[in-house]
């Protein structure tokens, strides 16, 4: 029982870190059990194998109001953030459908305390079977950080993503969707850093060998990044445009491979969904 026990407590350690020093905050980590599961599942995803069967996701809203009552989004910009989200998943043979808006007036978890309250929001609302999407005005995480850009479990965990609405826009929602088909940040250090020479990608960083290698801090604001160096004077150019990489106004696409290993989570890990 103590190896467990430790394995969790250095997993959660490493997590608290990186989400220090990220400039994002994404409060996605992983854990024990999908660490495990990578290492004794590993899948290689270098060929275009996508299923020509698409897949129909249905997704449930759950919108929480603010102390004034306000919702804080409207209906056309949900409505553009699943179509952009379409879009984006479109060459994966994945899509979704909006099904149900819960407009819920309570307004405790428009504040949502992560991880404090996240087992009380699954016991009042969350419903199995089908995708949870709940929309917050805030993320305030046991750090003292606000305004992270969500949390999502990863295939194995629940079917749930929780998104700061200002995060609905433009890709945000692609990038924890892209977490909950068992993606991981390009930045990963937990299987150990990727080099950039990418000699040992199918082993570390994000476990894919077409997204380069990235640096866990932004190196500079904006779209310009400034070129990194190594440790070892090996300079590498971050991936910026990546949907999972750590530089959120600039992501806009995922590769070959990204999309491969979520049309597979879709058809093995994901599959029980509606």
């Amino acid at each position: 029982m103590k190896a467990p026990l430790f394995f969790n407590l250095f997993l959660l350690i490493t997590s608290i870190i990186s989400q220090s020093v990220s400039a994002q905050n994404c409060l996605t980590a992983i854990d024990s059990a999908r660490y495990q599961y990578e290492l004794a599942n590993p899948q290689s995803f270098k060929l275009h194998s996508i299923d020509q069967n698409k897949r129909v996701f249905h997704i449930r809203v759950f919108l929480f109001a603010d102390k004034n009552g306000d919702y804080g989004i409207t209906d056309l910009v949900i409505a553009e953030s699943f179509s952009q989200l379409n879009t984006d998943f479109l060459p994966a043979g994945i899509s979704f459908e909006l099904t149900q808006t819960d407009s819920i007036e309570y307004c405790q978890y428009s504040q949502f305390a992560f991880p404090d309250e996240l087992r009380e929001l699954k016991v009042l609302y969350y419903k199995a079977g089908i995708i949870n999407l709940f929309l917050v005005d805030e993320i305030t995480s046991s750090l003292g950080n606000p305004l992270n850009e969500g949390y999502t479990e990863y295939p194995g965990g629940d079917d749930l993503i929780i998104i700061p609405k200002d995060f609905m826009a433009d890709h945000g929602l692609s990038h924890q969707m892209g977490h909950f088909f068992g993606l991981y940040h390009t930045w990963e250090t937990i299987f150990g850093t990727e080099l950039p020479d990418s000699s040992n990608c199918p082993t570390a960083g994000d476990r894919l060998c077409d997204t380069p290698a990235d640096s866990i801090v932004p190196i500079s604001t904006g779209c310009n990044p400034t070129l990194a160096t190594w440790p070892n004077g090996v300079g590498f150019a971050p991936p910026i445009s990546n949907q999972m990489s750590n530089w959120p106004d600039c992501r806009c696409r995922f590769t070959i491979q990204q999309y491969n290993k979520m049309a597979w989570e879709s058809r093995v890990t994901r599959k029980y969904l509606w």
